[in-house]
């Protein structure tokens, strides 16, 4: 017998599928950076405009660069439909070894034995790739034996069948589309990160979010989930500590505060469970209401000689971290009428005809004026403060509370709940109802998160610092929340100080829009451009008019100045029918100011293009011995757009012809004969001795006066031809 002592290179199916979705992931997540880079930082607006060499340069780099994308968007879709093959074929097999198949015999052939045959649950080929998950239909008409759809939607199947894939699954379906298996498209147990800091985040948000968004974590497939307060007017935040929920609410108090002014938002920030959390966020001037609450508290500041304590009554408690629980009946009592207030100025504006109803459609119409601060009541553990109350106080804080929360969204009176327990008296179904977006961390049972939620999906995540729940009205997600650190915190809320600290109240929408100029369109302002890409109540194509008009540079008062992003802008006006508004650094603005300022020189004039036949002759003594050669008067007067023909009819009419030149010499020009080119000879005014020699540089014995009275003056120029269209001597072009 014959043993092995080696084992078999032969490779199990499985181990090669995981071997290769792996090397698959890897390649997507490097394509995936090329082809869906992040946002870059802001752009400056180009100072001087490109030559037509740079021009001509920038065109092949961005031809280069179109050919480089193009190459690896192929390559990606290349290796998403390969990664797509490798999951429909381990779908099957895994939902195989839940035992969801079944066997069915066939009867053999020819006295063959019978065989048995699997029938595994099918893909109907093929996958549907988008941005974000990979879509298997499974093929309901050929369902195994004893297979319901019940079966594979359960929650038990899902859970196993991402463990097996290696990243997690969703099921979805309804009987008109079919039952469908989502699987996230890149990356898989680790794609939710551990930990993921604030700066990391707000990098992330994209340019066409508002002032009043605010990052609330990172999902499956490396998603960003974040809100706009606006939408999602009531928030309630759940978690027991280390969960991530004092780190939340700081996220989005800061968040708001950096882009609003204190004429916008407001915050009302009530810890009853004496932490220390907020304590600096206390810095911002966004802390309290704009007018004092009025309270009967009592607090002793001294004592008199007599032994007695000396009170001082508190004026407005908004002001700072609100920590006692007899507050919260003031509080909310404030809320309920500042609603009612509000609701009835809309409806008095309405019935003026002046068509207002919420908020947003009051700040878009007196932006210039007094607007309506939204303010942000932070109720940190109210169950605990309820707690201490009797039944009929309780009732009474209950019914302010689901007032505030049924009426605020129109009025701008947000709630942002806090809470470690899960406390069904406080949560009943007047605040669940109209609290839609919830956040919460791990549950360690399925009620306590029913009660939170109303799903058991705050039971199902990750017991990880900052994992959380988020659910809304149509959304169930795993996140991962920002990380702001106690110093980070502070260094934000220092920013922010001195951003509005000073009493600065620059309209947040403004810098929005100037911004928003900036980063997309290089600077260029378009209303009509910037209404269709906010699509905002408080942002119309009426107010950015305005913001342009009120904006746009006026030379003789040397302004406005616009700040963004610490360096100083100038709005310069458009040029109509031709180029919009552009925003221009101030010293850009100057330097060209300057250049336009200097005193121009006034320009030499310009020579004569034609040559004249005195010219042509220097030129020829000079530099080709007294030959006229049509080729090399050419060569020279080319350059500046002297044609030949010019010299062939100047040659042709000047043969035997006296020409004056300007140091009173006489010169002819002689015709070609064969094996000799046309010369120039030379005739001296005074009579000297020669030679007599014939050639170019000879001298002969000038004539007369009388015979030089005889010469030929200098012919007319009315050969000169028509089309050439200049003058051979005394024009100037």
């Amino acid at each position: 017998m014959r043993i092995r002592l080696f084992k078999s290179k032969k490779r199990s199916r499985w181990k090669s599928w995981k071997y290769q979705i792996k090397r698959s992931r890897d390649k997507i997540e490097k394509l995936d950076a090329i082809v869906n880079p992040e946002d870059d930082q802001p752009t400056r607006p180009t100072e001087p405009e490109p030559n037509a060499w740079q021009r001509w340069q920038q065109q092949r780099a961005e031809k280069r660069e179109a050919r480089a994308l193009a190459k690896a968007e192929a390559a990606l879709m290349k290796e998403q439909r390969k990664q797509a093959d490798q999951y429909a074929k381990m779908i099957p097999a895994a939902l195989r070894n839940l035992k969801l198949a079944s066997t069915s015999r066939r009867p053999g052939r020819n006295g063959q034995r019978d065989r048995i045959i699997l029938n595994m649950v099918k893909i109907r080929p093929p996958a549907q790739i988008n941005r974000e998950y990979y879509m298997f239909q499974i093929d309901t008409k050929r369902l195994p034996h004893g297979v319901t759809i019940a079966q594979l939607m359960s929650e038990e199947i899902v859970e196993t069948l991402s463990y097996a894939l290696g990243t997690p699954v969703q099921s979805t379906g309804d009987p008109t589309e079919g039952f469908w298996y989502l699987v996230p498209r890149v990356g898989g147990l680790g794609v939710i990160p551990r930990k993921i800091e604030w700066d990391e985040c707000i990098s992330k948000l994209p340019k066409s979010a508002s002032t009043w968004a605010f990052v609330v974590g990172i999902g499956p497939n490396k998603t960003l989930t974040w809100i706009d307060i606006r939408k999602k007017i009531h928030l309630l935040i759940a978690g027991t500590t280390g969960s991530g929920k004092s780190v939340m609410i700081k996220n989005i108090i800061i968040s708001i505060a950096l882009h609003n002014s204190p004429r916008r938002a407001r915050f009302i920030i009530c810890d009853f469970k004496m932490g220390a959390d907020y304590i600096p966020l206390l810095k911002l001037p966004h802390v309290g209401t704009q007018e004092p609450l009025s309270s009967n508290k009592r607090e002793a500041t001294d004592i008199n000689e007599e032994g007695e304590l000396i009170y001082k009554e508190e004026e407005d408690f908004g002001d700072y971290l609100i920590t006692a629980p007899e507050d919260v009946v003031k509080i909310l009592s404030w809320a309920r009428k500042e609603v009612d207030r509000r609701n009835r100025l809309f409806s008095t504006m309405a019935e003026k005809g002046t068509l207002i109803s919420n908020i947003n459609e009051y700040n878009a119409h007196f932006w210039k004026g007094n607007v309506l601060p939204r303010y942000f009541l932070v109720l940190d553990e109210l169950p605990v403060a309820i707690m201490e109350f009797s039944a009929a106080e309780k009732k009474d804080i209950l019914k302010n509370l689901s007032g505030v929360a049924r009426l605020g969204r129109s009025a701008g009176i947000h709630l942002i709940l806090g809470s470690q327990v899960a406390n069904a008296e406080v949560l009943g179904p007047s605040i669940s109802g109209n609290v839609g977006t919830r956040l919460s961390g791990y549950c360690a049972t399925g009620p306590q998160s029913q009660t939170i939620m109303n799903s058991w999906i705050a039971n199902r995540i990750s017991n990880n610092p900052g994992r959380m729940a988020y659910k809304d009205d149509f959304t169930e997600l795993e996140l991962q929340t920002p990380w702001v650190s106690p110093k980070l915190a502070g260094e934000l809320v220092k920013e922010a100080v001195e951003l509005w600290g000073d009493g600065h109240d620059e309209d947040a929408v403004t810098q929005n829009v100037f911004l928003h100029c900036l980063k997309k369109h290089d600077g260029a302002v378009s209303s009509n451009e910037l209404h269709q890409e906010f699509n905002d109540e408080e942002i119309t194509q009426n107010r950015i008019r305005e913001i342009c008009q009120e904006y746009e540079f006026k030379e003789d008062e040397e302004g406005p100045e616009i700040t963004l992003n610490d360096d100083v802008y100038y709005l310069l006006p458009a040029v109509p029918g031709r180029k919009p508004r552009r925003l221009v650094l101030k010293s850009t603005y100057q330097r060209l100011k300057e250049q336009e300022t200097r005193a121009v020189k006034p320009a030499k004039p310009k020579p004569t293009p034609y040559p004249s036949i005195q010219e042509v002759y220097t030129w020829l003594f000079e530099n080709n011995e007294g030959v006229y050669s049509v080729r090399k008067l050419h060569d020279n007067w080319g350059v500046q757009g002297v044609g030949r023909p010019y010299f062939e009819k100047m040659g042709r009419k000047y043969e035997n012809e006296s020409v004056t030149m300007p140091d009173g010499k006489i010169c002819t020009l002689r015709p070609a004969e064969p094996g000799y080119p046309r010369q120039i000879e030379v005739y001296s005014v005074q009579r000297t001795e020669g030679n007599g020699k014939n050639g170019a540089n000879s001298v002969n014995p000038s004539p007369s006066p009388s015979e030089q009275t005889a010469l030929s003056p200098i012919p007319s120029l009315d050969w000169i031809p028509q089309n050439e269209g200049q003058a051979l001597e005394g024009e100037v072009v």
